[in-house]
């Protein structure tokens, strides 16, 4: 495996170095030094030769592009701004205000996030399986809209929650006389329904990183070929899990600070903590032994 995974990141590396050459943008920030896509989909890979000749030739040129569509969409993701915008819109509206618009510029990270799932695409179709393609492609459109079911869920939480509109414009003097915003009434009890709704909807928040499954889903079918290793499903969907929780974790650190009441669900920190316990439980009980290692291997990237 790990042999597979460094030739495969020096694949990735030079990809983002040619266009990184081409501008003068970082785009470094978006690469996901760990390669959790790759490497969740080389976890399967027992390290035994293959009997088609540049077969492994294919296999890391598989892993690189899904790899490769990982940083696309991470280009791509909606941030803390977006999440804030739909709020800023009720509360413009509510002081009598006609239509307001909320419009996301076509950006240098979009751009490039485009430029990214071309480049990908090239890779992934040089593995030669076009139903492997649309699988992917399909995996791409559910997180899209997984991520953004759960960003209008969080926003009619909160514009359903006590009329956000006024509380945000209320203001009121602290005891030196500063003015501060008001959340009274309004935080514990929003705290409270954004755990509900995550905990209601775990489904949908693992959603959002439907590319990860695909990518273990495709290394085990492509190996099981070769070995006879069975599908770890559970082991699998905590994992997704795990790194939906850590995406979730940076985009509430990057909401403004007057949204603070949004911060602190708790539900976040109690999920990772017992993932954290149980990953490594799971893992031991794995069979045969190269998948126990490869496993653990993953671990320590993900965690």
């Amino acid at each position: 495996m790990n042999q597979f995974f460094s030739q495969a990141k020096t694949i990735v590396k030079k990809e983002i170095n040619c266009l990184a050459g081409l501008y003068p943008y970082n785009i470094k920030k978006f690469l996901d030094k760990k390669m959790l896509h790759a490497a969740s989909m080389l976890s399967f890979n027992s390290g035994k030769y293959f009997p088609e000749d540049g077969f492994s030739r294919k296999i890391l040129n598989l892993a690189a592009g899904i790899e490769l569509l990982a940083v696309g969409v991470k280009m791509h993701d909606f941030d803390a701004g977006d999440f804030i915008m739909p709020l800023k819109d009720t509360r413009q509206m509510s002081t009598g205000k006609a239509e307001v618009r909320s419009e996301k510029n076509y950006t240098p990270d979009l751009l490039f996030g485009d430029i990214f799932f071309s480049r990908a695409a090239i890779y992934i179709l040089e593995y030669g399986d076009h139903e492997l393609f649309d699988t992917i492609l399909n995996s791409l459109k559910s997180v899209h809209y997984n991520k953004l079911i759960l960003q209008q869920q969080l926003v009619n939480l909160i514009n359903g929650n006590n009329n956000i509109a006024d509380i945000i414009n209320n203001s009121i003097r602290s005891k030196k006389g500063r003015l501060q915003k008001s959340y009274a009434g309004f935080e514990p009890g929003t705290k409270m329904k954004i755990t509900e709704l995550m905990e209601e909807n775990e489904t949908l928040i693992a959603g959002t990183n439907s590319l990860l499954k695909t990518s273990f889903f495709t290394g085990w079918v492509i190996f099981s070929y070769f070995d006879d290793a069975g599908l770890p499903y559970n082991l699998i969907n905590d994992f997704i899990l795990f790194k939906t929780l850590n995406d979730l974790e940076g985009f509430f650190d990057g909401i403004p600070v007057k949204f603070n009441f949004l911060k602190s669900t708790g539900y976040i920190a109690q999920r990772k903590k017992f993932l954290k316990y149980s990953l490594p439980q799971q893992i031991e009980g794995l069979e045969p032994a190269w998948l126990k290692s490869n496993f653990r291997y993953l671990l320590g990237l993900y965690v």
